[in-house]
């Protein structure tokens, strides 16, 4: 995954003592600039061995903290690998979008690796329903991705009446459009009740 910085030397049970970085600040320098840890304004000595927290208050008298060192992968390339806190799952506006309909991005999504370099798949971990994404950006087939859906204006129009927008084009037909807008993905809102999705 990459080179660290762990030697190998360090005890993994060892814990460090955390301080709030206005208590370290350099003679010189004001509490608001140490409080946030800004450049040139802790004292160098006092923050070796040490945990500092930036912008924290002193929730308690004396936190501790331990320490796991990253370790360098040798051996089989394990990348590409999702991170588990990147973006994935439906929009939070709303459960039925679950990729931008724009033909950019419709082109990245249906070119995308699903598989890595030894024909397994690309995950972080077990995943919900929701949480599937749509691989791992391939540029070269981006370029000429062969399908891409594009939007109009009134696509995204009729997709705002549906979410409940009062204007004056909408119509009893846009309430319809909801789940219909986002080509070329399909996100199914509520499991229980039966659905149509129109592509």
């Amino acid at each position: 995954m990459g080179q660290a910085f762990y030697n190998g030397k360090e005890d993994l049970n060892k814990f460090y003592p955390i301080v709030i970085g206005k208590d370290i600040a350099a003679y010189d320098a004001d509490e608001g600039s140490a409080r946030s840890c800004e450049s040139g304004t802790l004292n160098a000595t006092l923050v070796r061995g040490k945990f500092i927290i930036c912008f924290q208050s002193q929730s308690q008298r004396n936190p501790r903290v331990r320490f796991r060192f990253t370790k360098t992968v040798i051996g089989q390339q394990i990348s590409p690998e999702v991170a588990y806190f990147s973006s994935r799952g439906s929009s939070s506006l709303s459960s039925s979008v679950l990729k931008s309909p724009a033909a950019i991005k419709s082109a990245i999504v249906t070119t995308a690796s699903l598989k890595d370099e030894y024909a397994q798949s690309i995950v972080a971990e077990g995943a919900p329903h929701k949480h599937y994404g749509g691989g791992h950006v391939n540029p070269n087939k981006a370029v000429d991705p062969g399908l891409a859906y594009g939007k109009e204006v009134s696509d995204y129009a009729r997709f705002l009446c549906a979410m409940g927008y009062n204007m004056q084009i909408c119509n009893d037909k846009s309430t319809k459009f909801l789940v219909n807008l986002n080509l070329p993905s399909i996100s199914i809102p509520a499991l229980k009740k039966s659905l149509i999705e129109s592509r």
